[in-house]
């Protein structure tokens, strides 16, 4: 026997089974990854689909989008979309039916900017209008909170702006009883209806009037918020409430955000008088803030001076000229 048959009796008994792993094909092992692939998004699918669910009947999201759905219908600037089972804005409303042409829908606009002003005046002031219309009761006697004020200046002020106009014909005018009305000397077509849905109301009710409603109506911007982070708050300003400190983690962050500013206060003060204790001074202890910002800059500065002095030295000697003496006590110090 051979020393190598000696070997492999000795490294392979008897009792042994020998497994051969076979490497599988190129299409199969591609096959394999696609199906793993393919678990994993709809399992994804199926995690996503389950969680949007569960958010949704959550009570803090039914509350949310009530207040949602019952402020914009209030506002007059939002139409339910029943094939999308949703509010939207009017303008948006308008663009996805298709059905009224450019002059409907610019004149459709103007009655809700107008509806919507109404309605910020009477939600601050709803002692001035009728209980359940948007009319005032006495003409004469308008709002005068800072938001309705506020909204029908810029609503005055966006229709006199100078970008609005067509070669040079400014598209609002001022009559002689100080309103502000369409340019008479413009015939309303398709054409300039459709200017005037494109430049003012479309661009108005998206951005001046949805800001408005998100400005002025705080619930109505907290609503807006997630249904899951509407739950969370309301567990914390519950567990604040209740003063369990157990349940305060989600207080904690800011508490340590406002600690954290007041350590670095606190910082300076223990450096300083640990310099004083040890027969020392410190030259940034009792600085403000600016003094500090004044002294790094002028630090960095200098740094930055004195390096490329030092590189035009060595540029110079290795081109065999003469140095530039200008600093005499920065060369000194890079000798």
């Amino acid at each position: 026997m051979s020393n190598k048959e000696a070997l492999e009796v000795i490294e392979q008994p008897e009792d042994s089974i020998n497994i051969v792993y076979e490497k599988a094909k190129f299409h199969k092992r591609i096959f394999a990854n696609f199906i793993d692939l393919l678990i994993l998004f709809l399992a994804f699918i199926a995690s996503f689909i389950g969680t949007q669910y569960t958010v949704r009947a959550l009570p803090a999201y039914k509350k949310a989008d009530h207040q949602i759905a019952e402020t914009r219908k209030a506002s007059q600037i939002f139409e339910h979309s029943d094939a999308r089972n949703t509010w939207e804005n009017i303008s948006t409303y308008l663009d996805n039916n298709k059905e009224k042409s450019y002059g409907d829908r610019s004149y459709i606009c103007k009655d809700r900017i107008e509806k919507f002003i109404k309605f910020i005046g009477k939600s601050f002031q709803p002692e001035l209008y009728e209980p359940d219309s948007l009319e005032l009761l006495d003409p004469d006697n308008k709002p005068t909170s800072e938001p309705y004020l506020s909204i029908v200046e810029d609503y005055r002020n966006s229709r006199l702006a100078s970008s609005l106009n067509y070669k040079g014909t400014p598209l609002f005018v001022e009559n002689e009883e100080h309103e502000v009305i369409n340019n008479p000397d413009i015939i309303v077509n398709e054409f300039y209806g459709k200017l005037y849905y494109t430049k003012f109301y479309r661009p108005f009710t998206l951005i001046n009037c949805g800001g408005a409603l998100i400005k002025y109506f705080p619930v109505y911007r907290n609503a807006r918020q997630d249904g899951v982070r509407s739950a969370v708050c309301q567990h914390h300003h519950e567990a604040r409430d209740t003063g369990i400190p157990e349940q305060r983690h989600g207080l904690r962050q800011s508490r340590r955000d406002g600690s954290r500013r007041a350590e670095h206060g606190l910082s300076l003060c223990r450096r300083g008088r640990d310099f004083r204790r040890n027969g020392r001074h410190d030259p940034c202890a009792g600085l403000s803030q600016t003094a500090l910002q004044d002294r790094r800059r002028r630090h960095h500065t200098g740094r930055a001076r004195q390096f490329f002095q030092a590189r035009r030295r060595y540029r110079d000697r290795k081109e065999n000229r003469p140095r530039r003496r200008k600093n005499l006590h920065t060369q000194d110090r890079f000798r």
